[in-house]
């Protein structure tokens, strides 16, 4: 695999510094645990560690594509152990003579992302073990998608709020995956993912998929890259810290765990992941919590409110026997304060984490009941409900009528969601396959999530499917 010039590669991961701080951030968008819940993951995981086979990741051998990230699934009761091998792209180019990160006084980039594998391990007692296989660390600025790229002056401008951000802010990550071989790593089962790092201002979104089948991960889908398997692409942000890019995670799981079920609404139970994801400030009618979600844990009343110290019912810990569960939601509900997860971010991305179900098989509705590893392994995760594979993924009239959920529009020879009304009007925006074009046609609107030009008002689970 060639380096692109002006990168250079590191194999060993630097040790991370104590006493590291809490940066401000401009992340456009932006964007220890005690219940028995916590407890019982841990002890799980020392019983899983003692199990033999279940060694270090280091020097398994090469994997089939059922079991490529599985290190030892134990007994068939027992949650399989997921290792996930990741290629880490820093972005962090030269500017008056320094590099980025040091000169504007950010975190070490190698060793912020050499935090996240041991974190994972301890929060998931070993469950979910990444590894950083390669380190390739980028002296330039990467490109935008329409071939931008700032000098240093134009960014420290930006910085400063003396110029406006360049518009479009994404960068070209089809093109990052091309020059690094992503797509050809994860098919020779080298890598399984990638994480890229660098500055505000970037581009990069907190985490993405490529892949024909990829769907909706807090972004929309990465499309025109050759990846044949699901690749996650996670974006982490050098000007931050380690709770940051664990939060990136979340909102990964919560993409995973919403195309899973299918929907994820507050003030609603109708399913497992909106009870898990339920707020009681966002559901006046219920006026109860789940385990909350990534920006909400279950006490809090805005955004970010880790550390609310009010007491509010929850039914978080209705998870921890999963699928046993009571059949009425209000009968798990008991009291709850933040001192569950320490009253902190970090806490509580741990202890949300560790109330994911990990049973093995599926559930009625043929979902898989080990949420962390769908988490960890969206691929694996599809394998498991073929059903979920974008309808788009269908090029041809009879794969598509082999999903149920999915039908074919001969007007436009695509597959399409079922609950689609294929009439006039949804052929016409069918047939206008780019923004531009779609912005040009009456009634219509461009979709991201797939790429499609639906009729105004398709709701976002019929246009994502």
């Amino acid at each position: 695999m060639g380096v692109p010039v002006g990168s250079t590669r590191r194999g060993a991961q630097t040790p991370w510094r104590a006493g590291e701080g809490r940066l401000p951030g401009r992340l456009p968008g932006r964007l220890p645990g005690r219940l028995p819940g916590q407890l019982l993951g841990r002890l799980l995981g020392a019983l899983l560690l003692a199990l033999p086979g279940a060694g270090a990741v280091a020097g398994c051998p090469q994997r089939s594509d059922d079991d490529r990230d599985v290190v030892d699934a134990g007994p068939d009761d027992a949650p399989a152990v997921v290792a996930r091998r990741a290629l880490a792209v820093i972005f962090d180019p030269t500017v008056d003579g320094r590099r980025l990160s040091a000169a504007q006084g950010w975190q070490d980039p190698e060793a912020l992302l050499a935090r996240i594998p041991p974190w994972w391990s301890t929060t998931t007692a070993g469950r979910v073990r990444f590894e950083l296989v390669d380190t390739v660390v980028v002296d330039a600025f990467p490109a935008k998608v329409d071939g931008f790229a700032y000098d240093g002056n134009e960014y420290r401008q930006v910085l400063a709020g003396q110029s406006a951000p360049h518009v479009p802010d994404n960068a070209d990550v089809v093109a990052i995956l091309a020059a690094h071989d992503v797509c050809a790593r994860v098919d020779a089962g080298d890598i399984d993912e990638l994480w890229m790092m660098g500055g505000p201002y970037f581009g990069f979104y907190e985490s993405q998929l490529a892949g024909a089948a990829a769907f909706e991960y807090n972004s929309p889908p990465l499309r025109g890259t050759a990846c044949r398997r699901l690749v996650p692409v996670m974006g982490f942000n050098f000007e931050r810290a380690l709770p940051e890019a664990i939060h990136d995670f979340g909102h990964r799981a919560e993409a995973t765990l919403t195309h899973l079920f299918g929907r994820w609404s507050q003030d609603s139970t109708a399913n497992a992941w909106e009870r898990f994801g339920l707020v009681a400030a966002l559901s006046p009618t219920l006026g109860f919590s789940g385990c909350g979600s990534i920006h909400y844990p279950p006490t809090a009343t805005s955004d970010y409110d880790y550390g609310n110290a009010r007491v509010v019912g929850s039914l978080c810990d209705d998870f921890v026997n999963y699928p046993a569960r009571a059949p009425d939601p209000e009968a798990a509900v008991v009291d709850m304060s933040c001192d569950a997860w320490g009253c902190d971010e970090l806490g509580f991305y741990a202890w949300w984490l560790q109330h994911l179900p990990t049973a093995p098989g599926l559930d009625d509705d043929g979902r898989p009941r080990d949420w962390l590893r769908a988490v960890a392994d969206p691929q694996w995760m599809l394998d498991q409900t073929p059903d979920l594979v974008p309808c788009g993924v269908a090029t041809e009239a009879t794969t598509c009528a082999a999903q149920a959920r999915c039908q074919w529009a001969p007007c436009a020879a695509t597959c399409v969601a079922a609950d689609l009304a294929v009439d006039d009007g949804a052929c016409a925006c069918l047939a206008a396959t780019s923004t531009p074009a779609c912005d040009a046609a009456a009634g219509c609107a461009w979709y991201a999530c797939s790429e499609r030009c639906l009729p105004t008002g398709t709701s976002n689970d019929t246009a994502c499917r």
